[in-house]
């Protein structure tokens, strides 16, 4: 029996299915085939060359219960709806670990029981997977707001179900002495204090890649405030609260999903 995996099904426009734990997958083995040359000028032959990998197919299939038979039906009709062929190409994706393939859905339905209070029964939807190895995706997120008061927030959506670091821009719109980023979903923050922010520097705080504070390239991290914690992403909505007693600023809040190997 296959694990649970989380896959979302997108197309060329940008729509998107996503295939719940409650989706069991199976992904066929890849089919294999090899050039034939002749041996000894003789009816068989033997196997040589290098392999072919065909189409392989991934089959999802889902029990379900609804009281209402339109609830039932209405995940088939999203899956078919994002997979149409005006829509194409379309991937199959497995964001956590980085991977998708593009896809053609090759069959979907359901066998159904209908009582008298519910709808039940098995959906099941199939795909040709039409590659013989997954590619690597590469996503990045990015949110930026416009000038900032003190005690405004730029609420920075992380779509994974874990925390995730993050690399944050700030551009001062005055000069400031020192100011504070707190993202109000886990209380992560920090404080910053140097007499240079000005219009026309750029401040980074790469809690992502380095674990470096850089102002126009140059290092900073000696600014940081004793108590101050690089700031994550918790999954959902992170309000991030901009405060300083001395103006406003632009934030830039860039980062990539969390990724495990498969």
């Amino acid at each position: 029996m296959s694990d649970p995996v989380n896959y979302v099904l997108i197309n060329s426009l940008g729509q998107e299915y996503a295939f719940s734990n409650a989706w069991m997958p199976q992904v066929s083995p890849a089919i294999t085939g090899y050039t034939v040359t002749p041996l000894y000028q003789r009816p068989g032959g033997m196997a040589a060359g290098d392999s072919e990998i065909g189409p392989r197919k991934i089959t999802l299939e889902w029990t379900d219960v609804k009281e209402d038979p339109a609830d039932y039906i209405a995940a088939l009709n999203s899956i078919r709806y994002v997979a149409r062929d005006s829509a194409r190409p379309c991937y199959i994706e497995e964001r956590r670990a980085g991977y998708r393939q593009e896809v053609v859905r090759e069959m979907s339905g359901d066998q159904a029981d209908e009582g008298m209070y519910r709808h039940s029964g098995k959906k099941t939807v199939s795909f040709h997977l039409l590659g013989g190895n997954w590619e690597t995706i590469d996503e990045e997120f990015q949110e930026s707001s416009d000038w900032m008061a003190s005690g405004e927030s730029l609420v920075v959506n992380n779509p994974e179900l874990e925390d995730v670091d993050c690399l944050i821009t700030v551009i001062p719109q005055t000069t400031l002495a020192t100011f504070t980023i707190t993202n109000t979903a886990n209380q992560n923050g920090l404080t910053i204090a140097n007499n240079s922010f000005r219009p026309g520097k750029t401040i980074t705080i790469d809690g992502r890649d380095d674990g470096q504070v850089r102002m126009n390239g140059v290092n900073i991290k000696l600014s940081l405030a004793i108590g101050s914690t690089f700031i994550r992403l918790a999954p959902g909505n992170n309000p991030l609260l901009y405060e300083s007693t001395e103006g406003g600023a632009k934030l830039q809040v860039t980062f990539r999903p969390e990724r495990e190997e498969i």
